[in-house]
């Protein structure tokens, strides 16, 4: 049975807009009531899972202590070594080493020294009473000039900088909690700022984290703000209509919470690259409500342009997304593959990323498919007609217009265009520093280039050695093979501090020696070595360097840089020179928690654009079983894959290296791009080949359809990434940049180079064998047998024999007829039928239709069928469903009509009047319809004049049909026929031929059923092979033939009958079912 609004939203908006309100209240409880999401600033969240090194630099922060340290920095122009700076420094040591979490505090006021003193080994601090008098200032300087661990450390160079080093306790190193640490930190030495009237810097990773997370909640307030503002503008610029802006932000904040809901509900911590998720699914899901949206007004354009009225939105409305959902749906999965070619990054969170965004874009399309139908069918807006003369229309007319004219011009830009781009290609380059993720101007950034510019910086490596055993570090040979490596490290760039366990053992030699600057060097004997430490008896001031049981030793390495090009080379070079010195027994690796991230994102960079290369050819594969056709997929990449790789060209002419914010631009512009494409093929196919025109024709056709839609999608979606730029993450600001420029250079090549490609694209099919399709037919009583209705009771030559139409019917097909569902739905929309009416429906079948309009329209129904069968079984169906009181059932065989003149109120004729003696049939329809009834029918048509070929296609048809002829008109044909019989024509319009498209399939079986009737074919080698050239046969004169939906009124007062009316005979009169 056929609703009158095939989709559920159309139908039932009520309970589609309460279903989607629980489930809208079901995410904001996991959202807001009860919240599980996490804010995780930290840069470890980068790190490989897979990394090889991640196990190792794991054992090394259990031995030796994290390498994440907070560096809190003073300065004084005229020198720190004064007695109010020291004072300083030393109350903000003292508040920080007492707050929770703080495992030990490394400045000038808490610092290791190691002197002697009348042949004593002495260990306290470098300044054990705050000074007082200038001697006590001298002594401190002299005590940092011998030790010169200290310097680049605690002070710097020229003694116009110190430095607090606070290192965080393991049990306080998880996010969260270190984010508390970090706060309280950050609180004390701004209250000591206040106080003291000076200029205090604080940064190290863990302070970068915490700006981080609270830029991160900053930003979604601030996205999600600026993009509702933006919807709201652009939406009322495009439609001028409460409810499309209505419509559009619900489709966004659906998408939204649906992606966060899952995280919450699954307890995912929110990272910097899971913050930017709401701009690109408010970006997705503008997209998709401006297209369904469009679909609409698309609608109701063509009905104005045809001169007819708008009667019912909600009929538009439905009609609008059965065209635009096939379009929508492969659009939907070619962005999905976008955004799973991230989930093969093997950086943790750009995989959630990917996760994510395919969540949510599931949800998006689900619920522009159910929410717009339903808001609009609530509340349906007024769609003016198309002025032509708006900016608009103007800019779409005069690129299609040149992009037709001179197709050649355009693509010989595109030539020139990718010549430039591959000289770009060959200048890329990957580098990566995590601090450019915070803009120039941010204190973070400023304080953290103070520490590197002044205080050696703040990035820390551990090039950690094992040896073969216990005490292998006591041995003086294996010490300077240390010291060997750690002279040959500190020449390094931007290598600007290493400290071993070399230096403690060479400042105790020296201490032991009277203080001797030349004694500043290893001893010779273990004893040495073994007296030393026992005279020092500190073992825990060792721990950041050498392992209690003196077996392996971490060298701290400090640079003035997070490049990834540097810490990598820095990395090699170090593990080279460890190979190269030390035995075979001994094993040295650099690691790091900057290194591994920094590694993370090289790998990304690199991931992503290998995922890119894949995703590319999923989308290609798509694009083929969407297009059906190798040549229409690989020219519909081009407009994706170029405007991205010009990015990337960019890049290269300008010398920025691919971090990983310009390679995940990639996934993410092919997964938003490719929808167009999609929009823009389908529509031109859809225009070539069931509309007949021709190339030039269909992209002009095509840019006035779609382009409108496209044009403010991309200007949605591209202003939209321009809200990326108000975010406090440098990165963020960078992406967003390069996703607008890829978003409005992609539009520009679906302006001007896409028509172009359309323009000179010929469609060529393979021509079947008519021999191999058998006929065309109607469906005869043997259809209906119960005991043969399934294909596999019929042998391989029966089934090659087989009629096109039983053939369908057999596989388990039910609607058999041109238009289909949506040609009768149409058909009714124009009957405008009222409830009490009465119908005669003309050549009834089983009477599907007769049931619907019973039931839905509340009229009363007459069916007649020349086949004797199909009324009994109309009967008894009719008996069953409840409705036998308002459907009479006639058997009638003769062209003269069983009823009285002017019986009843309409007409329905469906695929059956080129069956018949056209005029005869259509005068006693004249004849039995009331004054101002109305004849309402929809049959085949010639789209085009048709050629021997298809002429011999209609013998074959007629044959099957036992029938002398079959009719066979144009539109204008048909329209003569209907006023030669006496009709005023109203309703008028040709539609391509739909029956067998995947489309038309599904509007009138449904998906499972198709699938299932595919099954039964696919089952048979020769049901499929018939299947194959069925299709490729009607692939080919899709352009051909289509058919006709029209109405026609009889006048409320005639002069004289139609000149070809039936007398009546008592040959022709039988009595009513």
């Amino acid at each position: 049975m056929m609703n009158r609004y095939p989709q559920l939203s159309v139908r039932r908006p009520k309970l589609v807009l309460l279903i989607w309100a629980m489930l809208f209240m079901a995410m904001g409880f996991f959202i807001v009531v009860l919240p599980q999401i996490k804010i995780n600033p930290t840069f470890k969240s980068m790190i490989m899972t897979n990394d090889p090194d991640r196990a190792f630099d794991a054992q090394a922060k259990a031995t030796f202590g994290d390498d994440e340290y907070i560096v809190v920095a003073i300065e004084n122009a005229s020198g720190v070594i004064q007695i109010p700076t020291l004072e300083l420094v030393d109350r903000l040591t003292q508040a920080i080493k007492a707050v929770p979490g703080v495992r030990d505090v490394y400045s000038l006021t808490d610092a290791d020294n190691i002197r002697g003193s009348d042949g004593a080994l002495l260990t306290d601090d470098l300044i054990t009473e705050l000074p007082k008098t200038p001697e006590d200032l001298a002594r401190i300087s002299r005590d940092l000039e011998e030790n010169p661990t200290y310097t680049g450390t605690i002070v710097s160079a020229d003694r116009t900088v110190a430095a607090i080093n606070v290192e965080i306790a393991p049990t306080h190193a998880e996010p969260a909690i270190q984010s508390v640490v970090t706060e309280t930190i950050l609180a004390l030495v701004k209250a000591e700022e206040q106080r003291s009237k000076t200029r205090i810097r604080v940064t190290g990773l863990p302070v970068s984290s915490y700006f981080g997370g609270n830029y991160m909640i900053r930003d979604m307030v601030v996205f999600g703000a600026l993009s509702m503002i933006l919807i709201v503008v652009v939406l009322w610029i495009a439609f001028r209509r409460f409810q499309a802006i209505v419509f559009t932000l619900i489709v966004a904040m659906c998408g939204v919470a649906g992606s966060y809901a899952v995280m919450s509900l699954l307890g995912v911590k929110v990272t910097m690259p899971l913050s930017s998720v709401m701009v690109f699914l408010m970006a997705i899901g503008m997209e998709y409500a401006i297209h369904i949206g469009y679909a609409y007004n698309a609608q109701i354009h063509e009905t104005l342009r045809a001169g007819h009225k708008v009667r019912d939105a909600r009929y538009m409305m439905s009609e609008g997304v059965r065209f635009m959902r096939p379009a929508l749906i492969f659009s939907a999965v070619a962005t999905l593959i976008g955004f799973l070619s991230m989930m093969s990054n093997p950086v943790p969170d750009l995989a959630k990323m990917g996760i994510f965004l395919c969540i949510g874009t599931a949800v998006l399309v689900i619920a522009a498919l159910t929410l717009v139908p339903a808001i609009v069918a609530l509340w349906p807006y007024e769609v003016k007609p198309v002025r032509e003369s708006q900016l608009l229309h103007r800019l779409i007319s005069t690129c299609t217009s040149s992009a037709v004219r001179r197709p050649w011009f355009h693509i010989g830009i595109m030539g020139v265009i990718i010549a430039v781009s591959v000289v770009g290609w060959t200048q890329l380059s990957s580098d990566t520093d995590a601090m450019q993720y915070f803009k120039k101007d941010s204190t973070v950034r400023q304080d953290e280039e103070f520490v590197r510019a002044r205080m050696n910086g703040t990035t820390y490596l551990q090039a950690v050695v094992v040896g073969p055993a216990i005490d292998t570090f006591k041995e003086p040979e294996n010490l300077r093979k240390l010291e060997e490596v750690q002279a040959y490290a500190a020449t390094l760039p931007h290598v600007t501090k290493v400290v071993s366990h070399a230096d403690h053992i060479k400042l105790m030699n020296r201490a032991l020696r009277d203080g001797k600057a030349d004694e500043y060097r290893l001893p010779e004997t273990r004893a040495a070595v073994e007296q030393y430490l026992l005279l020092h008896n500190e073992p825990d001031d060792f721990r950041l360097v050498v392992e209690s049981d003196y077996r392996q030793t971490s060298m701290m390495v400090r640079l003035d840089t997070m490049s990834s090009t540097v810490l990598k080379d820095v990395e090699r070079k170090i593990e080279d020179k460890i190979r190269a010195t030390f035995p075979p027994t001994f094993t040295g690796n650099v690691v790091g928690t900057t290194l591994l991230v920094h590694r993370a994102f090289d790998e990304m960079s690199q991931a992503m654009v290998q995922g890119l290369a894949v995703a590319c050819l999923c989308v290609w594969i798509i694009m083929f079983v969407f297009l059906r056709s190798v040549k229409l997929a690989t020219l519909s990449l081009l407009p994706n894959i170029i405007p991205i790789g010009m990015n990337y060209a960019v890049l290269g002419l300008i010398g920025h290296p691919i971090d990983p914010p310009a390679a995940v631009t990639g996934a993410i512009a092919l997964g938003l791009s490719v929808d167009d494409t999609t929009h823009m093929f389908w529509t031109w196919l859809h225009n070539r080949k069931n509309k007949g025109l021709d190339a030039s024709e269909s992209v002009t056709m095509m840019m006035r359809e779609v382009g409108p839609p496209i044009v403010m999608k991309s200007v949605v979606v591209g202003l939209g990434f321009c809200v990326l730029m108000f975010s406090q993450y440098g990165t963020l600001v960078w992406m967003g940049i390069m996703l607008a420029v890829v978003t409005f250079n992609g539009l520009l090549w679906d302006l001007l180079v896409t028509p172009a490609l359309l323009r000179l694209t010929s469609m060529k099919v393979k021509k079947p064998k008519v021999a191999e399709l058998g006929g065309f037919g109607q469906i005869t009583n043997t259809t209906l047998d119960s005991e043969r209705r399934e294909l596999a009771r019929y042998t391989d030559d029966e089934i090659r024999n087989m009629k096109v139409y039983d053939f369908f019917a057999m596989a388990g097909k039910t609607i058999i007829r041109q238009g289909g569902r949506h040609g009768t739905r149409r058909l009714l929309y124009e009957l405008q039928l009222k409830p009490g009416a009465t119908v005669l429906e003309f050549g009834a079948g089983v009477g599907a239709n007769a049931f619907t309009l019973v039931k839905d329209y509340g009229v009363e129904v007459t069916c007649v069928d020349m086949s004797a069968y199909m009324i009994d079984a109309s009967r008894r169906a009719a008996e069953e469903l409840g409705v036998g009181d308002r459907c009479k059932f006639v058997h009638s065989t003769t062209p003269r009509l069983p009823f009285d003149d002017n019986t009843f109120d309409v007409v329905l004729a469906e695929a059956v009047l080129m069956y018949t003696d056209t005029a005869s049939v259509v005068a006693e329809i004249f004849r039995v319809l009331k004054p101002g009834g109305k004849l309402g029918f929809h049959d085949w048509s010639w789209m085009q004049q048709p050629n021997a070929e298809l002429e011999k296609l209609t013998n074959l048809i007629a044959c099957s049909c036992n029938v002398d002829e079959v009719k066979f008109f144009q539109k204008d044909e048909w329209a003569d026929q209907i006023r030669s019989g006496g009709f005023e024509l109203g309703y008028a319009q040709e539609h391509p031929f739909a029956f067998f498209s995947w489309s038309g399939m599904v509007d009138d079986e449904g998906t499972w059923n198709v699938l299932k009737m595919f099954g039964r074919i696919m089952s048979r080698p020769a049901a499929a092979k018939k299947m194959m050239s069925i299709m490729a046969f009607l692939h080919r004169y899709e352009g051909n033939f289509g058919y006709v939906i029209m109405v026609g009124t009889k006048p409320d007062t005639t002069d004289q009958p139609p000149a070809n009316r039936v007398e009546s005979t008592s040959e022709n009169r039988v009595a009513l079912g």
